[in-house]
């Protein structure tokens, strides 16, 4: 026992220093001292963190059966800081889960994680990425990559604007998100009993996936094109598409049945979105035949005229069934003046003909009119026509055939013939006179037909 002096500490505390070791410096004798200490210690703290492992298990437990029966019945044996620590966990856990599922359907990530070198990022990105991901996340992202690419690459095909393209895409991960998956109602096929394997299974699952991520893609690439003036037909939309790879090559993979069935699904899920689609004007589809057909310019222009003036009488028509009279019609005048035009080019080239011996016969002949052999009205009037069939020749063939016009137009031969013998024959001079009007240069500025280069000459 060491006596301390009151006075010469305040408050008769003798000033110690604190130890760097957990237990004090060792002395001679305390190792058995120190280890028991130690010992204590661990066993204490591993109670401590017990007792509050289990307080938790108990509050989780509470608050299940709180949510599973909707009843705030407080329980005594529960403390209020570990009920708040487990509301904490759970508003963590629901704010960590919203954060990853809410871009579940996020094009970007299925770009990151799935694109080529030269839209994704680097490989260290992608691993962190795939790290946070679940299995379900990762699938997601897979699908979403997958319809993409289908989307793109028919989009090519089809020749559509990528303004187009990117409409479809982002109306195609809104389905994906609403939907939470992109399958299609009635686009399957079924096995027989023979061939239910389990590798065939799987196979036939990938297949109806593939169809009926197409089909989608379809839809709303024959959507789009129609509402941004590119119209396809849907025969061409389905031509398009072609089936996985694994799978043999079909004539007919995507029908007509599929991209109905997608349309269904479209207009449950976004019913603005299919109306303002189904009120569209079909202005694009003269354009789309024109191009089709790869008519001439001047030709496509006659067409549009023509289908203005038919659509503006009293009787109303489809604009397939205009579109197709009218084309008819303007290939029909082509191929006439084009036929002519050979027929003139012998004759411009040649020497006028010899003036013939009079003969000592005195039968009298009727002499027939001879359009070639005439003497010509007038220099200028000649040099007009011979710039009018010379033009004429250097046309590319205006010709088309009956079987082409019904393809693009989709429309049958009979309805397409029973519309030209009643609505555009019986009217042709007037058709021919108005086509004639608009390229001259009297008619307005907006007429399309006048702006068209070579037209006043053919015409």
């Amino acid at each position: 026992m060491v006596m301390v002096d009151e006075n010469k500490y305040h408050g008769g505390l003798e000033p110690t220093s604190l130890s760097k070791r957990a237990f004090g410096t060792p002395f001679e004798g305390s190792s058995m001292l120190r280890s028991s200490l130690s010992k204590t210690n661990r066993n204490l703290d591993l109670m401590v963190h017990k007792r509050h492992k289990n307080a938790l298990k108990q509050a989780r437990l509470s608050r299940l059966i709180q949510k599973k029966t909707n009843e705030r019945d407080e329980d005594e044996t529960i403390r209020p800081e570990h009920d708040m620590m487990v509301l904490q966990e759970e508003e963590d856990a629901e704010r960590a889960y919203a954060a990853i599922n809410s871009e579940k359907w996020s094009l970007e990530r299925a770009i990151i994680l799935h694109g080529t070198e030269e839209t994704s990022t680097t490989g260290m990105e992608r691993e962190e990425l795939l790290q946070q991901l679940t299995h379900s996340l990762k699938g997601a992202a897979s699908d979403l990559y997958k319809a993409y690419s289908i989307l793109n690459k028919a989009s090519q095909k089809l020749d559509l604007p990528p303004r187009v393209a990117q409409d479809a895409v982002n109306t195609l991960c809104k389905y994906a998100a609403q939907k939470d998956g992109l399958t299609v109602r009635g686009v399957s096929s079924r096995l027989s009993s023979a061939q239910s394997s389990k590798e065939a299974t799987q196979k036939l699952r990938l297949y109806n996936k593939h169809k009926q991520m197409s089909s989608l893609a379809g839809a709303l690439l024959f959507l789009e094109a129609r509402k941004h003036g590119h119209k396809r037909l849907l025969q061409e939309v389905c031509k398009c598409f072609d089936g996985p790879a694994s799978s043999s090559k079909e004539s007919d993979y995507l029908k007509l049945k599929h991209i109905s069935k997608a349309m269904k699904e479209l207009r449950a899920l976004f019913p603005d979105y299919m109306r303002a689609n189904i009120t569209l004007k079909d202005e694009g589809l003269v354009e789309h035949v024109a191009r089709q057909l790869q008519l001439p310019p001047v030709a496509a222009a006659s067409i549009e005229v023509l289908v203005q003036k038919l659509q503006n009488s009293d009787e109303k028509f489809k604009l397939a069934t205009v579109c197709a009279g009218a084309t008819l019609f303007v290939t029909m005048i082509g191929t006439v003046m084009q036929r002519l035009a050979s027929q003139v080019a012998p004759y411009q080239s040649s020497p006028p003909p010899a003036k013939r011996l009079k003969t000592s016969k005195k039968t009298k002949k009727k002499k027939t009119f001879d359009l070639f052999s005439q003497d010509a009205l007038s220099e200028d009037i000649a040099y007009e026509m011979r710039q009018m069939w010379d033009a004429w020749t250097e046309q590319t063939p205006w010709c088309r055939k009956l079987r082409e016009i019904e393809q693009f137009c989709n429309i049958t031969e009979s309805i397409l013939l029973n519309f030209y013998k009643t609505n555009i024959y019986p009217q042709r001079n007037e058709l021919l006179l108005m086509l004639q009007r608009s390229s001259s240069a009297e008619v307005e500025n907006k007429c399309k037909l006048k702006n068209t280069p070579r037209a006043r000459l053919l015409f």
